[in-house]
């Protein structure tokens, strides 16, 4: 099947990437400034292939961790990508410290401009919770904690596609991969904004 790669993931999830789209992404992320793809520039077909990869393999902080730091790279290029062509501008807003700087910041902005829909919002929502859930527990962390297994199951992205009784790790692996291949490639038709047109006070007078 050309131009598609299929991948088997934990137990029998199958996850279907439409490889041409993260290809096109990979030539020139949809219509960025050459200095933010230079500065910016993520190999986003072999780190795709990558991501997969690495989310059968590790751990269940792993995945957590791993995916939702690729999924970040992802809404920051989208971001890069619809704001107006001004790249100083672009890099100090998604900096570490810029009003965009963190996952959660940028999932709502994401929305808030109509880079999403309502449900990806709230599935990308739950795999941040998750990711912090991880990153804040000194135990041996797992997808089979209770607070962790209660927030993989109001993720809304598997029971779309038909996956419902698998474990909370295989869920969450389904959310993160679909909802990263769809931004993938709604990212294809986002363009910068136009800068707005400034008024001549002289002609409003007139007016």
């Amino acid at each position: 099947m050309k131009g598609i790669l299929v991948l088997t993931m934990g137990r029998g999830i199958t996850i279907v990437i439409i490889q041409f789209a993260i290809t096109q992404l990979m030539k020139g992320f949809i219509d960025v400034k050459e200095e933010w793809k230079d500065e910016n520039k993520t190999d986003f077909s072999e780190d795709s292939k990558r991501f997969v990869e690495e989310l059968q393999k590790e751990t269940d902080r792993g995945v957590a961790l791993v995916a939702a730091a690729f999924i970040n790279k992802i809404l920051e290029t989208m971001l890069g990508s619809f704001f107006v062509d001004d790249y100083k501008i672009i890099a100090q807003i998604l900096s570490n410290e810029g009003s965009a700087g963190t996952l959660s910041r940028r999932i709502n902005l994401a929305y808030a401009l109509g880079l999403m829909s309502r449900k990806e919002y709230k599935d990308l929502s739950i795999i941040r919770k998750i990711r912090n859930q991880f990153a804040h527990l000194d135990k041996p962390a797992s997808f089979n904690i209770t607070r962790i297994n209660k927030l993989c199951k109001e993720l809304t992205t598997p029971r779309m596609v038909g996956i419902i009784n698998n474990s909370s790790r295989d869920i969450f692996i389904t959310t993160a991969v679909f909802i990263t291949v769809t931004i993938l490639l709604r990212g294809l038709t986002i363009k910068h904004q136009m800068v707005a047109m400034e008024f001549k006070l002289a002609e409003l007078v007139k007016a």
